[in-house]
């Protein structure tokens, strides 16, 4: 099953599109449904100014991309007030949006250049020496459980100027530029801030995002304004801003169809989603690489052995798992790549279904080793960030 998302809103003040769409930047994982109220090609210019809620479908319990668990998909709240140094674009490619540029000859050594005259809400300066700052931050893994195996991959850095900033990792990597978006390390808090409020940083962020936090209380609404000093003015448009966490699919249906919210995301396939097309929104999402899977635990038995994992794939029922868990709704794997992708390799079939194979691997192995014992570990549904 690969992974998916939706996020359904409906226009509330003026300006809401323009704001949604390129500057909350909830495109992460996601879809979008509108009920007929304004459309994302209209014509019409934006005015700034107007108030709107948006769900997400996670109760916030930090502000602090270093600690936020689920910093992608469902970390778009951060993005509110941080931002993020570049992003990926639906064909994959790395594009710049805090920074100007992140380029490398050798996979090894880098540089970042960043836009210049960058500010924190603050008023202080978003410099090559706020980055570096940031990234020792995150190299702390006291500090940064969530991002330290990333950041960690970096071996030393040096601020050449106050955009530029260089940066030696350990090994080649190529797809490095991608971190900076997908696991945090591309929000960037005020070095000043951070400093200030100490263990109170958590609660009270700066960044240089299109909107300043101004209330919150942990697992409830979250109120912010727009950032007068953000750097693509007259972006954002919209004035006000509230992010509310609701957790469950149907409660989000609920929530957007009774009107309480302009926005919402829903991370799961679900039949609401047909609901919510009856009720007249307009969905807006796209079907991304991955998905659920088994992580096996390869350095002891039964796992180490491949026939058992082979076992165990071709055991699933894809169809089975998509009517138990998105109610027949999600789109079904059938190869490791989406066909639009350009790894895409029809010659490589994702295994499934075939419980004789599997029993004949099981059988194989048991006459070897005996019967097999495992324990699996399945995580809570991730409602906290």
């Amino acid at each position: 099953m690969t992974g998916t998302g939706r996020r359904v809103w409906r226009a509330r003040g003026t300006g809401l599109l323009a704001t949604v769409a390129a500057v909350l930047m909830m495109a992460a994982c996601s879809s979008s449904t509108s009920k007929g109220h304004a459309s994302a090609t209209t014509s019409t210019p934006p005015v700034s100014g107007g108030s709107a809620t948006a769900a997400l479908q996670v109760a916030i319990t930090s502000w602090d991309p270093a600690t936020s668990r689920n910093v992608i998909p469902y970390g778009q709240w951060l993005l509110a007030v941080f931002g993020q140094l570049v992003q990926v674009s639906p064909q994959g490619q790395v594009i710049p949006e805090l920074a100007q540029s992140v380029s490398s000859t050798d996979q090894v050594h880098w540089t970042l250049v960043l836009k210049p005259n960058l500010k924190f809400s603050d008023g202080t300066p978003f410099d090559a020496a706020a980055v570096q700052s940031n990234w020792q931050r995150y190299q702390d893994p006291t500090v940064a459980p969530q991002i330290v195996s990333f950041s960690s991959q970096i071996a030393s850095m040096q601020v050449v100027d106050p955009t530029t900033l260089t940066f030696t990792l350990k090994a080649p990597n190529s797809q490095f530029p991608r971190y900076l978006m997908d696991t945090g390390m591309g929000m960037i808090g005020s070095p000043t801030a951070i400093a200030h409020e100490g263990p109170s940083w958590s609660q009270k962020p700066v960044g240089a995002g299109p909107f300043v936090l101004t209330s919150w209380t942990p697992g409830g609404d979250a109120q912010l304004t727009r950032n007068d000093s953000y750097w693509d003015a007259p972006r954002p448009y919209l004035r006000n801003l509230t992010l509310r966490g609701v957790v469950d699919e149907q409660q989000m249906t609920n929530v957007l169809v009774s009107g309480g919210a302009a926005i919402g995301q829903i991370g799961t396939p679900c039949q609401c989603i047909t609901t919510l097309k009856q009720d007249g929104f307009q969905v807006q999402g796209r079907v991304d690489s991955g998905g659920q899977g088994f992580v096996f635990n390869v350095s002891k038995a039964p796992f180490d052995d491949v026939r058992v994992r082979q076992a165990f794939a071709l055991a699933l029922d894809f169809n089975q798992i998509n009517q138990a868990i998105a109610e027949g709704t999600a789109a079904m794997a059938t190869t490791l790549y989406p066909t639009d992708s350009p790894y895409y390799d029809p010659g490589v079939p994702t295994p499934c279904c075939n419980l004789a194979k599997a029993q004949s691997l099981i059988d194989a192995y048991e006459a070897q080793h005996g019967p097999i014992k495992a324990t699996m570990l399945v995580p809570n549904a991730l409602t906290q960030a």
